[in-house]
């Protein structure tokens, strides 16, 4: 059960793309974007949001897809993966100066953390 809740909020994490929580400044306001539509932004940062985002997202399909899988070395890997993916997320997101992204990504690690601490 606890796969399926961590997979489940990894592919959560694939809303980042389409819900406005990134700052665009559009002359003296600021408005809120989706990732997709985010424009003004240097290619480099950009490609950086998009790629920490389809590796979590893809961890999280991996840990829907294998659930009963037994093979050591992915029993031992998945959670730690998933876990340093969504804290490398916050990080990249808190460098980038996007708070409200870094803040719905920090919120995900948070209950990831409080699935760990609650299993047997």
């Amino acid at each position: 059960m606890r796969d399926l809740m961590l997979g489940l909020i990894d592919c959560s994490a694939g809303m980042l793309l389409i819900i406005p929580l990134f700052g665009q400044q559009d002359g003296d306001i600021i408005r809120q974007v989706s990732l997709l539509s985010l424009q003004d932004t240097p290619l480099f940062i950009k490609t950086a949001f998009l790629a920490i985002i389809f590796f979590i997202v893809a961890c999280g399909i991996a840990e829907l897809a294998l659930q009963n899988c037994s093979f050591p070395l992915w029993t031992k890997a998945k959670t730690g993966l998933s876990m340093i993916l969504t804290s490398l997320s916050v990080v990249i997101f808190i460098a980038t100066l996007e708070p409200y992204a870094a803040f719905f990504t920090f919120v995900l690690l948070v209950i990831k953390g409080i699935l760990l601490l609650k299993r047997p």
